[in-house]
């Protein structure tokens, strides 16, 4: 199963820097709870030998902090910001078995179909997550069920 736009940014990334770097890459993908339990492994290591990178959207190291009681880690002590390297977007895609062709008419199919549709995310407090929730109360508080998984690209069929 592929995992999300983070984890194919970074082999990308990984490629093109091992020249110039002149080592090893190991990309250890750590999906779950929208990018926490990966920023949670990257922020705990403290050895001096070794160096590790977080390739992750905003979520782990601002809204799940925020969202969460007890956060695993500190997102402003853990990590040290280098670089912005990509940017990706949302998309609305829909089955071609509901019976819309826009963005108005899935509204209007929502409204009149509550508790009918779903959406899937990246996990609980995810940007995806964050986002579906939003489309749902400006799209005038539509009835839409959330499905978590464990990684964004895994709410797509293949």
């Amino acid at each position: 199963m592929p995992a999300g736009v983070h984890d194919v940014i970074g082999r990308l990334w990984a490629e093109r820097v091992k020249p110039v770097l002149g080592t090893t890459i190991v990309i250890d993908n750590r999906g779950g709870g929208g990018g926490v339990i990966g920023a949670n492994d990257v922020g705990a290591m403290r050895s001096p030998t070794a160096t590790a990178s977080c390739s992750a959207a905003r979520p782990p190291r601002v809204l799940s902090p925020a969202a969460m009681a007890q956060p695993p880690y500190d997102p402003v002590k853990s990590f040290a910001g280098v670089s912005v390297f990509s940017f990706s977007s949302t998309s609305i895609v829909v089955n071609p078995t509901v019976p819309v062709h826009s963005l108005r008419e899935l509204i209007a199919y929502a409204k009149a179909n509550p508790g009918k549709l779903s959406y899937g995310s990246a996990g609980n407090g995810s940007i995806t997550n964050m986002r579906g929730e939003l489309f749902k109360r400006l799209a005038g508080g539509l009835d839409i069920v959330h499905i978590p998984y464990k990684a964004s690209a895994r709410a797509l069929p293949i």
